[in-house]
């Protein structure tokens, strides 16, 4: 359960205006009328309070800044209903309307403390909240009051009617709010609902109609032949489908039951019990088909998610499986590349594991090591280095271990058949787990020709410097603009 801000105010809140109030007022008389049918013998007030479901609904839908004034409104209506219709006294009537107004008003003020605003029907728990507050909270509230009156009074009342008052008031709420709440709610959505589907509401609604007739046309007690319907409403028209349910169920009990028919207005029950017969399967059958159809919003919600879910993961998949493809295609077109490259300029690439000692090459080392030897094996190539390169190499080696750093060096290697070939090598170093140098990859490029260029000119340098020495007369070299080159 959670507890919020119950200071804040819905969205989009029921505004106290006159037009508003005046609908409010018609709506409150006539379902108070509406509430006489369960009257089961002339005279006898009903108690169905039909009328506090529309109190408690506007409660929940207007802004807090807002509620006394509601509170007034429901008193002044209240006490002229109780005057006019139910014919009390005009101290009992005024007394019974503060209850009325103040039993919801302490019920709505724990649905906004547990369950925050914006209110709706759509979870268990919300449903859960909404049954304790209006069956309980309120109840017991207005009973508090009623029993402080009667004592101050020297009135009377019996248990019965405790229990038919009890069960009547809550019947009440229970059956109209959800109604209101749920269709304010729901309303935007019904303008995209297609025409087969109101077709189909269409013949749920007539067969549940048929369907209680014949129930409460008999005696024997057959309600439980409406479950399939009941539940038709919950698994394919929610919350909204089956407060309509509800409504239904409470005009045909109501109707029938005030004609002496039905399993609540059987032949030999006081009227009194048949009230709460009546009043106590409306509440109790009320409370179990909104905790159905919240089970249900909430298991179609899951599904819904699950599925908008699984559709959106099916789409990053796909997005990212073209993105991997695409990716791979790039890294072969690359290393595709990156072989020619290699492959023009004579290089290999050695991967080289410290604690194993052991050397990987990319490609054939032939062409670096020379032909492999008669029994399968190449010497370690630290051998190969040149003997007059071998401590610079060794060297370079272990400082590029110590400090993590690569370096580049030029060092001549000696060939299986004694070819000795220059070559260029990049490397790169990688700590293991203990900080220390595991893993050296180097880049090694013949660079053979390169130094067979520079050596032809240096010696070319040399020849012409000998012989410029060697002139016994003046010479000199000039460029093309005049400028001396050597004297």
């Amino acid at each position: 359960m959670r507890f919020t801000n119950a200071l804040a105010d819905p969205p989009n809140p029921v505004s106290y205006r006159p037009q508003t109030v005046f609908l409010f007022a018609a709506s409150y008389v006539a379902l108070a009328l509406f509430g006489q049918w369960l009257a089961l013998k002339p005279g006898h007030e009903g108690s169905l309070f039909l009328a506090g479901g529309v109190y408690f609904a506007v409660l929940l839908s207007s802004g807090r800044r807002d509620w006394l004034r509601w509170t007034a409104t429901v008193f002044i209506v209240e006490a002229v209903v109780e005057i006019g219709l139910y014919r009390l006294g005009v101290v009992e009537a005024l007394f019974d309307a503060l209850i009325h107004a103040l039993g919801l008003l302490a019920a709505a003020q724990g649905v906004r403390v547990w369950r925050g605003l914006p209110y709706q029907m759509n979870t268990l728990q919300d449903v859960l909240v909404f049954s304790f507050v209006t069956a309980l909270v309120s109840p017991f509230v207005e009973v508090a009051l009623n029993l402080l009156f009667m004592g101050v009074t020297g009135g009377e009342f019996t248990g019965l009617g405790w229990l038919i008052y009890w069960t009547g008031n809550a019947a009440g709420v229970l059956v109209v709010a959800p109604l209101i709440l749920t269709f304010r709610q729901h309303m935007p959505a019904c303008r995209g609902v297609p025409i087969a589907r109101w077709l189909e509401g269409a013949v749920l609604a007539l067969l549940l109609v048929v369907m209680l007739h014949f129930i409460f046309s008999n005696r024997p007690p057959t309600v439980f032949l409406s479950l399939p319907l009941i539940l038709w409403a919950a698994v394919r028209f929610g919350m909204p489908g089956m407060t309509l349910v509800i409504a239904t169920f409470t005009v045909i009990i109501i109707g029938y039951s005030a004609r002496g028919l039905g399993p609540y207005g059987a032949f030999g029950v006081s009227p009194l019990h048949s009230a709460l017969l009546a009043q106590s399967f409306l509440a109790l059958a009320t409370i179990c088909a909104l905790c159905l159809a919240a089970i249900i919003d909430q298991y179609q919600a899951a599904q819904g998610a699950l599925r908008r879910a699984r559709d959106e993961l099916e789409q990053r998949v796909r997005e990212r499986t073209a993105a991997l493809a695409e990716s791979e295609q790039r890294l072969r077109e690359s290393s595709a590349l990156f072989d020619i490259a290699r492959a023009a300029a004579k290089m290999i690439i050695l991967d080289w594991h410290v604690a194993t000692d052991t050397l990987t090459f990319s490609d054939d080392p032939s062409w670096l090591r020379g032909p492999l030897p008669a029994h399968g094996k190449y010497p370690l190539f630290k051998d190969q280095v040149h003997e007059n390169d071998r401590a610079r190499f060794l060297e370079m080696r272990r400082l590029a271990l110590d400090t993590l750093q690569g370096s580049t060096l030029d060092f001549r290697v000696v060939r299986t058949d004694g070819t000795i070939l220059w070559v260029q090598v990049h490397q790169s170093v990688f700590a293991g787990p203990d900080g220390k140098g595991a893993r050296m990859v180097a880049a090694m490029q013949d660079v053979s020709a390169r130094k067979q260029t520079e050596a032809s000119l240096r010696e070319s340098e040399q020849r012409l410097r000998a012989m410029l020495d060697g002139i016994p007369e003046r010479a000199w070299l000039k460029d093309a603009e005049g400028r001396y080159i050597a004297v």
